[in-house]
Order: structure tokens, then sequence, then C-alpha cells
């Protein structure tokens, strides 16, 4: 599929969704608007975008924009939500409460951390959440150990992000890739529990520019988005490597082509 009608940068991120769902789109201000894919794709069909129709804040010093998005599916029935921050700092909020403050027709506005909100995540009491960073590092917590109270599970420095955050059992898989298209994938319970904060993490993986983390699921189409192309990569030849240090090469890079993210179809 040829991009060249696309703006695309490190920061860029892509989901597959049906149209008609409902989605989170969290912004740079800690704001978050519920829409759907297909309002989105009109606004666009008609040269218009979210941010001005929501009139997003701008002036001499910064310009708000939608930091990420999650499902409302992923957050419905959960019983806590948890924001974390590019920086590595984590808030959890009760389901039951915040849920409904969500769903209002005007925006949500949240207490803000420090750094910019990264991912917001539905989880369960019983599961871990664990957290992803671009120097291939990792944090994993009990969800109960999450503190209603702004902490900071794993250190990152400023010019750094969070690459991916996400809730589940120590049996669930997670696939990690670096911008050069290796990757690997490992389990939530070959992650170090966490006993401070604050702290490095465990190394994942040790290839640089590690740019994506997230649950694995073999039974989903899976896709790359380059700066060039959209392809399909094959799940089945991506190896469980807990231990190990070594990776899987998912595709050929052409010249001057890197990864910026893969997506679920």
């Amino acid at each position: 599929v040829p991009l060249n009608d696309i703006e695309l940068d490190e920061n860029t991120f892509a989901y597959g969704l049906p149209a008609t769902g409902k989605i989170l789109l969290l912004t740079s201000d800690y704001v978050s608007y519920i829409k759907s894919p297909l309002e989105i794709a009109n606004l666009l069909k008609n040269g218009l975008h979210v941010e001005m129709m929501e009139g997003f804040r701008s002036d001499a010093f910064s310009t708000e924009y939608v930091q990420n998005i999650s499902s409302l599916d992923s957050l419905d029935n959960a019983d806590f939500l948890i924001l974390t921050s590019t920086l590595g700092y984590t808030k959890k909020y009760i389901g039951e409460r915040i849920l409904p403050k969500l769903s209002l027709p005007t925006p949500y506005r949240y207490a803000k951390m420090r750094g910019y909100p990264a991912f917001f995540v539905g989880a369960h009491a019983e599961q871990d959440y664990v957290i992803f960073t671009h120097a291939g590092r990792a944090s994993r917590t009990s969800v109960k150990d999450v503190s209603l109270r702004e902490t900071r599970p794993i250190s990152v420095p400023l010019k750094g992000n969070i690459i991916g955050a996400m809730s589940g059992n120590p049996d669930d898989e997670i696939l990690i890739a670096t911008q050069s298209g290796y990757a690997k994938r490992v389990t939530i319970g070959c992650i170090t529990m966490l006993t401070e904060m604050n702290t490095n993490g465990t190394k994942i993986i040790q290839r640089g520019n590690p740019i994506y983390a997230n649950q694995f699921d073999p039974q989903c189409p899976l896709y790359a988005l380059t700066n060039q192309r959209i392809l399909p990569i094959d799940t089945e030849s991506i190896p469980i490597l807990n231990i190990d240090k070594s990776d899987h090469k998912l595709f050929n890079l052409k010249k001057s082509e890197r990864l910026l993210t893969l997506f679920k179809g």
C-alpha cells in the first residue's frame, strides 16, 4: 500500500478498528474525547481534523495534539484504568467511578502527571501491569499494587519514552519490535516483579531502538507500518525468546526504510 499522501514519523501509531466502534482520544493536555473511527474518517474526507473541531489549545508555547488512543471495548468492565506518562509516572483509577465520566458528552480532563500521557489501559485486580521503555526495559507489578496516587514504577529520561503498557497474566505473551524490523515474543511472567519504585526495570530486548510492545495474539492478523509501506507479518514464524538474547527478523527493509509500528487487523 503506497503511503505517499500520509505524513509519517517516529511518533506514528496505528490501529485496525471497526468503523462504528468507540475510541478514546487522549491528548497531550491530559484531556480525553470519545469518537468513532467513522467520525474521524468523515472529518478527514472533508478536509477537517479533530483538533480543529474540538478547539484544541494552541499558544506561543505549545500545541495540544492527540497523544494516543484506546478502544473503549478494552476499558469497559475493567476493575481499574491505569494511566502512564511518557516519563514512567503511573496512576490508577477505579473503573466504576471513572468510566461513567468518560462516557459523558463533554471531554474529561485528568490531573496532569510529569511527562505526556502515553498509555491508558484497562485492567482487572488479579492481573499484572507491565510497562516497556524505549531502552528495551520493562517493569512488572501487580495491578492491585499500582497506586491511586502518582508513582514512578520505572525511570525514563527526559528524552526517553514509553513504547508499551498492558495488563495481563503471567502466561500472556508480548511482542516487542525494533525500528530495524527485528522482534521477539516473551511472556509477562519472565519480567521481574517490581520490589521498589523508580527502578531501571528488566532488560528484555538487546537490539537498539525498540518502538513497539503489545500483547501478542497468533490468531489475529498483524501488519507492519513503515515509513514507506504497509505489509502483513507472518506471526507463526516469531519464536518465544523469554531468556534467549537473540531476536527474529520480521522482514527485509528497503533502503532508507524503517519500521514505525505494528498494528492488528
